[in-house]
């Protein structure tokens, strides 16, 4: 029984351990085949085509429905106080907080951080 137990965990351990070299020469060859030739320039391009221009419809669709709810909510708390003409004003702070940290990551990764730490810090 005991030995059984042992080959058992033996066989387990053995899977575990293909696995990981599996996946490590997997991880090899693909970076390997990133820098050296034959590069793909065709499909390197329709792939960064479907990515960003092919995706731009949803981003600007979600934005679109976003905002607008985001100005429903607004106008509604501002006719509270009589302030319902400053709506413009504030959908523009909140688009400008809201594509800050987006434009800080792409430009610069460490300024991302630091941007997003001090604004969870508050």
């Amino acid at each position: 029984m005991a030995v059984e137990a042992l080959a058992a965990v033996g066989h387990r351990f053995r899977r575990i351990l293909e696995t990981v070299q599996d996946i490590t020469l997997f991880c090899v060859s693909v970076i390997r085949s990133a820098f050296l030739p034959p590069y793909y320039k065709h499909e390197i391009l329709e792939q960064v085509h479907f990515a960003l221009i092919g995706s731009l419809f949803i981003v600007m669709f979600s934005a679109l429905v976003a905002g607008q709810a985001l100005a429903i909510q607004l106008a509604r708390e501002l006719a509270k106080t009589g302030a319902k003409s400053e709506l413009g004003h504030f959908m523009v702070i909140s688009s400008v907080r809201a594509l800050g940290p987006v434009l800080t990551e792409w430009w610069s990764p460490r300024g991302c951080q630091r941007g997003s730490r001090r604004s969870w810090a508050r």
